[in-house]
């Protein structure tokens, strides 16, 4: 079993692995699958080697924040629109439904989006 740890501020939803990650959250895995392997090249994701690699916090910065999103939204759109509200539902990374809201084209999962990231925003205030 190979062990990963979410380098990211907020979710990261890992779909060939079947993966939903909170901040800082390690998972074994039995192989590391294509969307890992190019999570782990953009410092998404890290191998965790040993017991004391997987303590230490993920630090949050401005880079985690205005990333690229685009591994995260590709699992996402092969959701269906079921899966997709019950994911933006739980979801609390704000910027990642922003970027969701560019791609989203299902009028269906929109107005449930849109209700999410209000609802976000105004917890934020």
């Amino acid at each position: 079993m190979i062990r990963i740890k979410n380098l990211r501020g907020g979710w990261l939803f890992i779909p060939d692995a079947g993966l939903k990650l909170r901040s800082g959250q390690v998972a074994s895995v039995e192989k590391l699958t294509p969307q890992i392997e190019g999570l782990i090249k953009k410092g998404y994701v890290s191998q965790v080697v040993s017991e004391t690699q997987a303590n230490i916090p993920s630090q949050s910065t401005k880079a985690d924040i205005e990333h690229d999103f685009t591994p995260v939204i590709a699992g996402y759109q092969a959701l269906n629109a079921h899966e997709s509200v019950k994911f933006i539902k739980k979801c609390e990374d704000l910027s990642l439904l922003r970027a969701i809201l560019k791609k989203e084209t299902r009028e269906t999962v929109l107005d449930d989006l849109n209700a999410r990231i209000k609802e976000l925003e105004s917890l934020s205030k």
